[in-house]
This record gives C-alpha cells, sequence and structure tokens, in this order.
C-alpha cells in the first residue's frame, strides 16, 4: 500500500470492495485499516514481508 507522502507499507488484504481493502499490517503491532482500493499495489508472497502460516498455498 502507498501512502500520499510516497511511504509504502506491507500487509495483507484480508476484506474488500471495489473502492476499499482492509489491510492488516504489524510493523510494530498488528493493526488494520480501510484504504482506498487504488493505494493498493499487489506483490507476490515471496515478496512480502507476511508470511501467514494459515494461507492456503497450491501444491
Amino acid at each position: 500500500m502507498t501512502y500520499r507522502d510516497g511511504t509504502t507499507r506491507d500487509g495483507k488484504a484480508v476484506a474488500w470492495t471495489p473502492a476499499w481493502v482492509l489491510i492488516h499490517t504489524k510493523k510494530e503491532s498488528v493493526h488494520e485499516e480501510w484504504v482506498p482500493a487504488p493505494a493498493v499495489t499487489r506483490i507476490t508472497r515471496e515478496e512480502s514481508d507476511w508470511q501467514d502460516p494459515y494461507d492456503v498455498l497450491a501444491a
């Protein structure tokens, strides 16, 4: 996700609508926030700092 000031934050999309995405982040502590969908850029799991052990991966 990219903020208006140009900074980025790595997180996991846990819910979404056409206009908004609920991002779950954990930098210092776990945090969730709704952000505008255009601010979100999808990356691969390997690129992410987020490694959820409960993610279902293709075999």
